[in-house]
C-alpha cells in the first residue's frame, strides 16, 4: 500500500491502557504509517511507556506539550505534525480490532475516491459482544444531506480523512471548547465535500472507560460550554434544513434526557440545576418553532411531550430525570434486556395476532374502496402513449417483466434461467443499439411455442438513476416511474414478476421447483399481494469465470399482484412499488437467483454519476473495483468460483 497515513493518538493519564492502544496500532498490515502520540502533559506514566514504544519502532512520534492544553490542542498539535496522504485519529484508551484496519480503510478511500471515509466499532466492556457506536451502512462519495446516517456528529475516530481536503479546508479542533470537540469538527468538515463514503467495517473498539470525560462529573460550566458546543456544531449545518432538523429532534428527544438532564440531576447543585434547566427550555422551545416553520401542520410527538415534562417544576424535572426516556420514546428501546423464551413465545403470538388483524381489516378496505382502474397520462401531453391499469379479470399464472437496454451480454442467459418458471414472458426493449433485440427475436422464434412471449419497444430515453431521475417529473415519458407502470400496463396474467436481465434463475437443490411452487401458491383469489425475493451476487471477469459471493445477498420486492393497487411511485434516486393497498407481503426466504456484474464492461452507465447513496450498488461498485485491481483472489474465501451459472 503507497499511500501514506498519519494515526493521530492524543495522550492523558491513560497509563492502564496506551500499551494496548499502541499495540494494535503498530500490528497494523501492509500499511505505510506513522504514529503521532501528543502528550498533553500527563501526570502518570504514560509518557514513559510512550518513550519504551518509540525506542523499538521509529514509526512512533512523540510530541509533549509544556502544559495540559485539552484534548482540542491535542489533536490540532498531531494534524499539524503529520506527513501522510490520510489522517486518522485514535483515542490512547481505545483500539482497533483487527490488524487490517488501515490497510482495508485506505483501499476502500482509494476505490471510491473520496474525502472522507466513515467507518463503524463497538462499545467495548469486556464483557462480549456490544451494540455498533454509529448506524452501520455503505455509501459512495455522497453529500451530508443524502444519508441521516451521517447526521450523528461525533467520534471523529471513526473516519479516516484525506490529509489536502483536511489542509484545504484549513479544518481545525476549537481550542476553547473541549466537551463535544469532534462533533463540532465533523459537522464543519462534513459539509466541505461532496464525497464522503461510508463503510460496514467495524473496527474501532470504544472502551467504557469511567474516567473518560463524558463519564466524569461536570461542573456547571461544563454543561453550558455543552451548549455553546452545540450551538457551533448548528450553525456548521444552518444551511441544511433537513439535517439540522434531524439533529435538533433527536438531541431533544434522545440526548438532553439521556444523558444531559439526567447527568445535570446527579452533578449539580439545586440553583445551578435551575439555571440549567432554564437553558434546556429555551433550547426545546427553539427546537419546536423551527420544526413548525420547516414542517407546518406536522404532527410533533415526542417533542411536544418533552417540552410539557420539562415545563413540570424543577424538583419534578430531575426526579424524572432517570426515567424520562421511558416517558419520550420508551424504555424498552434503550435497555432491552435478555429476554426469555417464554416472554419471546408470547411477544411472536402477539405480533401474529396483530398481522392478521392488519390483514383482515385491510381485506374488508381493500373491498370497500376497491380501485377498478387507474389512468396514466404523461406530462409531455403524448396521448398515444397514455394508458390504464385496470382490474379485469386476469388468466391466473405469473407474468415476467423484463425491461431490457443494450443486454447482449446477459439476455440469453437470462431467457434460458426464467422459462421453465414462467406462464408469460413480456420483454420491453429501450433503444437498445447493439444485438439484445436480435437475441430476443430469435428466441421467441425458438419457443413461442412452450410459452407466450410477447415483445415491445418503449422509445423514449429515461432518465438514469440518480440526480438525473430526481429532476425529472413522475409523470414524464422519460421517468423510470411512467416507463415501469407503462411496462405493467403489458402484462396479462394474475402475478406480475418483475426481473432484470442480469439475473439469473438459481438452477440447484431443486429451486425452480420450489419457486414454480411459490409463484403457484402466491395467486391468492382476491388479494392483493406482494412478494420479497432474494438474489446472491456473482461477478463475471471473462478469463475466471462467475466468483460467487458468500455473502452479498440482497432482497427486493418483485413479486406482486396485477393489479391498478399496486404500480410504481417516485422515490429519492430511483422507482418504488406502492404498497399502500398491499393486503399481504410474504417472503421466498431461500436465494431465487443470481445477480450477474460483469467485471470489464460499465455496469453504472445507468446512474447519473458514481455516487452511490445505498449498501446496494456502493457494495457491488466496490467489489468490482477490487476484483480489478487485483484486491480480491481467486482463494478469497468470501467467494466460489465457477465457469458456468446454468449448471
Amino acid at each position: 500500500m503507497s499511500n501514506k497515513v498519519s494515526v493521530i493518538i492524543p495522550v492523558y493519564n491513560t497509563q492502564e491502557f496506551l500499551k494496548i492502544c499502541l499495540k494494535t496500532v503498530l500490528h497494523q498490515q501492509d500499511v505505510d504509517m506513522e504514529v503521532i502520540c501528543v502528550d498533553d502533559k500527563s501526570t502518570d506514566s504514560s509518557p514513559d511507556i510512550l518513550r519504551r514504544f518509540a525506542e523499538k519502532d521509529d514509526r512512533i512520534k512523540i510530541i509533549s506539550h509544556e502544559k495540559n492544553l485539552g484534548l482540542p490542542s491535542a489533536r490540532n498539535t498531531g494534524m499539524d505534525a503529520a506527513t501522510g496522504d490520510y489522517l486518522i485519529h485514535l483515542d490512547s484508551d481505545d483500539f482497533w480490532y483487527t490488524q487490517k484496519c488501515l490497510s482495508t480503510l485506505i483501499q476502500i478511500a482509494e476505490i471510491d475516491n473520496c474525502d472522507v471515509l466513515r467507518f463503524n466499532g463497538e462499545f467495548f466492556t469486556g464483557e462480549g459482544k456490544s451494540k455498533n457506536l454509529v448506524p452501520g451502512s455503505e455509501s459512495v462519495n455522497i453529500r451530508l444531506e443524502e444519508s441521516e446516517k451521517l447526521w450523528a456528529f461525533r467520534a471523529v475516530y471513526l473516519y479516516l480523512w484525506r490529509a489536502d481536503f483536511i489542509r484545504d479546508h484549513n479544518l481545525r479542533f476549537n481550542p476553547d471548547i473541549t466537551i463535544g470537540e469532534d462533533g463540532m469538527f465533523v459537522s464543519a468538515a462534513l459539509t466541505k465535500t461532496s464525497k464522503i463514503s461510508i463503510t460496514k467495517g467495524n473496527f474501532y473498539r470504544y472502551r467504557v472507560n469511567e474516567a473518560s470525560i463524558m463519564r466524569k462529573t461536570w461542573s456547571f460550566d461544563q454543561f453550558i460550554e455543552e451548549l455553546r458546543g452545540n450551538e457551533i456544531i448548528e450553525r456548521n449545518i444552518a444551511h441544511l434544513p433537513e439535517v439540522l432538523l434531524s439533529h435538533r429532534k433527536n438531541r431533544a428527544i434522545m440526548y438532553v434526557p439521556l444523558q444531559l438532564l439526567r447527568s445535570a440531576a446527579k452533578d449539580l447543585p439545586q440553583i445551578e440545576r435551575m439555571h440549567y434547566l432554564c437553558e434546556i427550555r429555551n433550547y426545546i422551545d427553539t427546537t419546536i418553532a423551527h420544526h413548525l416553520q420547516e414542517n407546518p401542520g406536522q404532527r410533533l410527538g415526542p417533542l411536544l411531550l418533552m417540552k410539557y415534562l420539562v415545563k413540570l417544576p424543577a424538583p419534578l424535572v430531575f426526579s424524572l430525570a432517570p426515567i424520562l426516556p421511558y416517558l419520550i420514546i420508551g424504555g424498552q428501546r434503550f435497555h432491552p434486556g435478555k429476554k426469555t423464551a417464554a416472554y419471546n413465545k408470547r411477544f411472536h403470538k402477539i405480533e401474529a395476532v396483530k398481522r392478521r388483524g392488519v390483514q383482515f381489516f385491510r381485506g374488508w378496505k381493500s373491498r370497500l374502496t376497491r380501485t377498478r382502474k387507474k389512468h396514466f397520462t404523461n406530462h409531455e401531453g403524448n396521448t398515444e402513449w397514455n394508458f390504464t391499469l385496470d382490474n379485469n379479470k386476469k388468466r391466473v399464472g405469473t407474468s415476467i417483466m423484463l425491461r431490457v437496454k443494450n443486454e447482449e451480454l446477459n439476455i440469453q442467459d437470462c431467457l434460458t434461467s426464467i422459462l421453465p418458471v414462467a406462464d408469460e414472458i413480456v420483454i420491453i426493449d429501450n433503444n437498445s443499439q447493439d444485438q439484445t433485440l436480435k437475441i430476443v427475436e430469435q428466441f421467441q422464434a425458438e419457443n413461442q411455442s412452450k410459452i407466450d412471449i410477447s415483445i415491445y419497444s418503449y422509445p423514449f430515453n429515461i432518465a438514469r438513476c440518480g440526480a438525473e431521475h430526481r429532476d425529472t417529473d413522475a409523470n414524464s415519458l422519460h421517468s423510470l416511474v411512467y416507463y415501469y407502470n407503462w411496462c405493467l400496463s403489458k402484462c396479462r396474467f394474475s402475478n406480475i414478476l418483475k426481473w432484470d436481465a442480469d439475473m439469473r434463475l438459481i438452477n440447484e437443490e431443486n429451486n425452480i421447483h420450489r419457486f414454480k411452487r411459490f409463484l403457484t401458491t402466491f395467486a391468492k383469489p382476491n388479494r392483493v399481494r406482494a412478494g420479497e425475493t432474494r438474489s446472491r451476487a456473482a461477478y463475471y471477469h471473462p478469463e475466471k469465470g462467475y466468483w460467487r459471493s458468500k455473502n452479498q445477498y440482497f432482497s427486493e420486492i418483485r413479486l406482486f399482484s396485477n393489479s391498478p393497487k399496486v404500480f410504481f411511485v417516485k422515490d429519492k434516486y430511483w422507482e418504488k412499488i406502492d404498497l399502500g393497498k398491499v393486503q399481504e407481503l410474504v417472503h421466498f426466504r431461500k436465494p431465487i437467483s443470481y445477480e450477474v456484474k460483469h467485471v470489464n464492461e460499465d455496469e453504472f452507465s445507468h446512474w447519473t454519476s458514481l455516487n452511490f447513496p445505498g449498501d446496494r450498488k456502493s457494495i457491488e461498485y466496490r467489489t468490482i473495483q477490487r476484483i480489478r485491481a487485483g484486491y480480491i483472489r481467486e482463494d478469497d474465501q468470501g467467494f466460489d468460483i465457477t465457469s458456468d451459472l446454468l449448471q
